[in-house]
């Protein structure tokens, strides 16, 4: 485990780790609000708040990051 992936993989909530695998679903916003049973706003937030956690540029940099520090793997 990298010195970043010790840094954020205990910070992230349990609705962060849940968009993380809806990322590797290849699920929208609005796909993964209704399956939360939240708004697309609030997916939106917290995929937000994730990417900064990551420092990512894009959602897609989000999941790449979170494979490579092995918080998720590909199916």
């Amino acid at each position: 485990m990298t010195k970043l992936t010790k840094e954020i993989a205990p910070k992230l909530t349990q609705r962060e780790r849940e968009l993380l695998h809806g990322l590797k679903s290849g699920e929208t916003d609005r796909e993964i609000a209704s399956r939360l049973g939240v708004s697309e706003k609030t997916v939106s937030n917290h995929m937000r708040h994730l990417s900064t956690k990551f420092a990512a540029k894009n959602r897609t940099h989000t999941l790449v990051l979170a494979v490579k520090m092995k918080l998720i793997e590909l199916d």
